[in-house]
């Protein structure tokens, strides 16, 4: 009972010291007033990021829909913990948009190490959003939980529970990202000059025909604009997910744009006249390490509009159920579940068409209408920048 009386009043001091900031900051980026008084959990990995491209984890929230209104408490950590591990990942992100409180910040000193564990597990289980790793007991035990009660809860490496990979637990539904998650989501991206240029009209039309079916498809901003910015304000208004990020690739990118569009004859090189413009539908190629959890996410420039509902069923001319009980027989029987190209089915690492006419020719082929293989893409992402950004090679291709 003391325990419990400690938690309740551990809860509210949270609620009371940070929910009005975490409102009124998430309000200046354009965000909606949470509807409950609650708060979101995340804990952060024991380990730092291993990989080459390390996405924020303030990324991976937006992405999933966790509202910065919520105050966000770090489970088990304290702030000084909070900025060395934001100082391995890209963007900050996760500290700029959020309201991160930890322990220290709320009663420092208070409680010894064993009754800050069980606050912070019985926070955690209780919380309105908890995110943590896949590869730390404390979070599958509390994602178990809260599958359990029906509570919204995800791992942030989009991956299974530790708990439920070794065979230990064997939840009634497993706690993997399924591979067609519903709603799709929609992705586009825009530079920070957008604004002022056709591209955001083309953007507004865009998002608005969307709205045709929201509960199937869930529009996604990529943008290297910062969130306080009249463009991200704008989109975050219109119930647009935005993601921020600066690519490593930006500044060599330029002078290597310049001398293509120099030596290109191809008529659509007039649609973007400067590296600023082409910049926003360049900011694609990171799609894949930006820290979406689906495995397949649809891609379009800004210039198209939704004509009727788009879902899964629509993309693969048949249900759901039958096409993963298909996929699953072929796994076992050792085959591929991709489609061949010109047939239909999921793409190896993306699908793409012609703009106007059908055809198979490959110099026809336009990208900005993609399928995107996510899980797939990370694993060459690496070997396609370094080719396509290679200083000495000439782009003599019409489609990037």
């Amino acid at each position: 009972p003391k325990l419990v009386r400690t938690q309740e009043e551990f809860q509210r001091k949270l609620f009371r010291d940070f929910g009005v900031v975490a409102r009124d900051k998430a309000k200046s980026l354009g965000y909606s007033h949470p509807e409950e008084p609650k708060f979101a959990v995340l804990k952060l990995p024991d380990d730092p990021c291993s990989t080459a491209h390390c996405p924020d984890l303030g990324n991976i929230l937006l992405s999933e829909g966790v509202q910065p209104g919520l105050p966000l408490y770090i489970a088990f950590s304290s702030a000084d913990a909070v900025k060395q591990y934001q100082s391995r990942m890209q963007g900050g992100v996760l500290e700029t948009v959020f309201t991160v409180v930890t322990k220290d910040m709320l009663d420092p000193g208070q409680h010894d190490e064993t009754t800050w564990a069980a606050l912070d597990f019985m926070t955690a289980e209780g919380a309105g959003m908890f995110v943590g790793p896949s590869r730390s007991i404390f979070s599958s035990l509390v994602l178990l939980s809260r599958q359990r009660m029906k509570f919204e809860a995800f791992h942030f490496d989009g991956r299974i529970t530790m708990l439920e990979e070794d065979g230990i637990l064997r939840p009634e539904k497993s706690t993997a990202v399924p591979m067609l998650r519903s709603p799709l989501k929609w992705v586009f991206s825009l530079s920070l000059g957008a604004k002022t240029s056709s591209a955001w009209n083309m953007t507004l039309a865009a998002v608005r025909s969307a709205s045709i079916s929201p509960e199937s498809l869930v529009p996604v901003c990529l943008t290297d604009a910062a969130p306080m910015s009249e463009l991200a304000h704008g989109m975050v208004q219109m119930g647009v997910r935005v993601l921020y990020h600066r690519p490593d690739w930006m500044d060599k990118m330029k002078p290597i744009f310049n001398r293509w569009k120099r030596k290109s004859d191809k008529k659509w090189k007039f649609a973007f006249p400067d590296f600023d413009g082409t910049r926003g539908s360049l900011l694609r190629i990171d799609i894949p390490i930006v820290g979406f959890l689906d495995h397949f996410v649809l891609y379009t420039d800004v210039d198209i509009i939704f004509q009727r509902r788009l879902n899964w069923e629509t993309i693969l001319q048949t249900d759901v159920e039958s096409f993963m009980r298909e996929a699953t027989e072929a796994t076992e029987a050792g085959e591929t579940i991709y489609g061949k190209p010109g047939y239909l089915g999921l793409p190896e690492f993306f699908a793409m068409s012609t703009e106007f006419q059908q055809s198979s020719n490959r110099d026809k082929m336009d990208t900005g209408v993609m399928l995107m293989n996510l899980r797939n893409l990370q694993g060459t992402y690496q070997n396609f920048t370094d080719f396509l950004f290679d200083p000495n090679r000439a782009w003599d291709f019409n489609t990037a």
